[in-house]
């Protein structure tokens, strides 16, 4: 999942300098918080204010901590263990873990996929919803000036707690509106994929089963067509093609017909040629394919 994750980025532009997925465990962070003296019960709380850490003043961060966290020995134990930077310094602290023991396995499978230039451990990530279990992790932009990109883990109670078997999960969800704006920031425009390859255009007189052959001799040869429902006029119509981002537009009827020929619009450079019926399927392959 970490890898599609990075994938995904990566297809839409992004490289090793805009991102990185910043990974965690919520098994980890029990382990540690109970060795410090805090109670089970209380781990959740504490999951939830550490998750709103970036966003909340300091001084108000510390007041909820301490609310939360009564005992001043058990809360500088847990700032020790939110100042450790790598898996050796939290060794240091809490010793052999097994939840440490699977992030230096994940973090090796990470390598052996390619992507170890992507991927750092952060004991500061959480996730603030109480249903993660394990690992967890969030993309973020490097420089941080947005909320996570995308985030998840291990949620292997989830089913179980909506009343299904007992069934081992994982997952994540990518924002699309802190998406656009990064991309935005980047200067990355997506390609505007064509809805289909050509728009059929109904000129006046023209019958719609005259249409519809026609769409259908189209998509037979493979070409993605669209045509219209209901009557329109050609400008309304020519709106309608570049909404589909159709790259052709085919003129039915009219004076061409009369000759046995169709008008193929190219909607990009507004050329246009005239190419005869019986050959249009052909002719538009072949158009299609130098596109290409």
């Amino acid at each position: 999942l970490i890898a599609a994750a990075i994938d995904m980025m990566r297809d839409l532009g992004f490289t090793a300098e805009d991102f990185k997925v910043r990974i965690a465990s919520r098994t980890l962070l029990e382990e540690l918080f109970m060795a410090a003296g805090l109670a089970r019960e209380q781990c959740a709380t504490l999951y939830s204010l550490l998750d709103k850490k970036t966003k909340l003043p300091p001084d108000e961060f510390e007041r909820e901590l301490s609310a939360l966290v009564t005992e001043p020995a058990v809360r500088a134990r847990i700032a020790d263990v939110f100042q450790s930077r790598t898996l050796d310094d939290i060794q240091s602290i809490g010793g052999d873990l097994p939840a440490v023991r699977q992030l230096r396995e994940l973090f090796e499978l990470l390598s052996h996929y390619g992507l170890s230039e992507y991927v750092l451990f952060d004991i500061g990530v959480v996730r603030g919803l109480a249903y993660y279990t394990g690992i967890v992790f969030e993309v973020f932009d490097i420089k941080k000036d947005l909320r996570a990109l995308a985030g998840g883990g291990r949620y292997d109670r989830l089913v179980e707690l909506y009343g299904g078997p007992p069934t081992p999960a994982a997952g994540f969800a990518a924002g699309d509106v802190v998406l656009a704006e990064l991309m935005k920031e980047k200067g990355i425009v997506p390609p505007h994929v064509p809805r289909s390859d050509c728009y059929l255009i109904a000129l006046d007189g023209t019958k719609p089963e005259e249409i519809i052959a026609l769409a259908q001799e189209l998509r037979a040869a493979g070409i993605s067509c669209e045509f219209p429902l209901k009557e329109g006029n050609v400008g309304r119509q020519l709106k309608n093609a570049n909404a589909a981002r159709s790259p052709y537009a085919l003129f039915i009827g009219g004076d061409e017909s009369t000759s046995g020929m169709v008008k193929v619009k190219n909607m990009a450079t507004g050329g246009e040629v005239l190419v005869p019926r019986q050959e249009i399927a052909g002719r538009m392959a072949a158009l299609l394919r130098n596109r290409q």
